[in-house]
């Protein structure tokens, strides 16, 4: 399904499976930064975009298991 959580200072809008967030969507963390892509049981998982508030940088990759194991560079 799809649905919406806001939990501790950080929200995820997506897709879910078994409770988990799987398939596309997009988490805010508390503290501003942004990764839009896809999940798979509840990790960033496949493509996405990890956004830094701070700085403004963004990294485009490919993750597995919330760990980016390709990445596309930086843009500011």
């Amino acid at each position: 399904g799809f649905g919406t959580l806001v939990a501790k200072g950080n929200k995820y809008e997506g897709q879910w499976q078994d409770d988990l967030r799987h398939g596309r969507g997009r988490y805010s963390f508390k503290n501003g930064d942004l990764y839009d892509g896809e999940f798979h049981q509840g990790k960033f998982h496949g493509h996405g975009k990890y956004t830094f508030h701070t700085s403004g940088q963004t990294v485009e990759a490919v993750f597995r298991s919330g760990q980016p194991i390709k990445t596309k560079g930086l843009t500011m």
